[in-house]
């Protein structure tokens, strides 16, 4: 889906002394969606939701594209466009996946997760998160956050982010009305990089921190990813910490 050449990575780890990673990423060059997610629920599964949203947004994008939207299995909504919804769909596909599959086994407790994900295209790379995980934009120097908590902490207004505050109050595996927030950066440039990371990442490093280790170690793409999650666990090791990198 686009001209740029994309080059990608991801680390994730799970929290000191836990035997369980609740996180899960997603990268696939083909269909060029890349996803983040933050498991939570019962003890059971706790990690089961988020490996089904890396499982199966990329799913949904490898069977479909823009010009079979007519089959969509979901309306488009009004005030985004084509490749917005086309993300959004694939987010609502995953959020019934995972609400079924917990209703259909009965040892299955309540299981949900946080997501962000990335879809990119010829010129254009479009956002969709739902919960606590972000996305930012790294360019020229200079880190924008592209997506917006949807957390108690936001609806308070409660600042410096607290990590106890940090709760979901939208996430896939909800059986009401799901929101999702959605964010096209048209015009994608060279040396553009786009940093998608946990809800742990989001509690454990603040952005001026990612900044500064963008900045630093900017000539290590291959490690970045790495580096930002290492500094994630050295700040707060509480956390299972993930971050995905996509550098255009």
């Amino acid at each position: 889906m686009s001209n740029f050449s994309v080059k990608s990575n991801a680390w994730s780890s799970a929290k000191k002394g836990a035997p369980i990673n609740e996180d899960a990423t997603s990268m696939d060059s083909y269909a060029q969606i890349y996803v983040v997610s933050d498991g939570m629920g019962g003890a059971q599964r706790v990690s089961l939701a988020s490996q089904m949203a890396c499982e199966f947004i990329p799913r949904f994008l490898q069977s479909t594209s823009l010009g079979t939207e007519a089959t969509w299995p979901f309306e488009k909504k009004e005030g985004l466009g084509l490749e917005e919804n086309l993300l959004r769909m694939a987010l609502l596909q995953t959020n019934g996946k995972i609400i079924e599959r917990a209703l259909h086994e009965n040892k299955m407790e309540w299981m949900g997760c946080s997501v962000v994900a990335a879809l990119v295209f010829s010129q254009k790379i479009v956002i969709a998160s739902v919960g606590t995980c972000r996305a930012y934009l790294y360019r020229n120097g200079h880190l924008t956050q592209l997506t917006l908590d949807n957390s108690l902490a936001q609806y308070k207004k409660w600042l410096p982010l607290e990590p106890h505050h940090n709760i979901p109050l939208n996430f896939l595996g909800k059986t009401e009305t799901l929101e999702i927030d959605s964010h096209c950066e048209k015009n994608i440039k060279e040396d553009d990089l786009f940093i998608l990371v946990s809800s742990g990442m989001v509690n454990a490093l603040p952005p001026e921190e990612i900044l500064f280790q963008i900045n630093k170690n900017i000539s290590n793409f291959k490690e970045l990813s790495n580096i930002l999650v290492e500094a994630g666990h050295q700040r707060n090791p509480s956390f299972d910490s993930s971050a995905l990198i996509i550098g255009i």
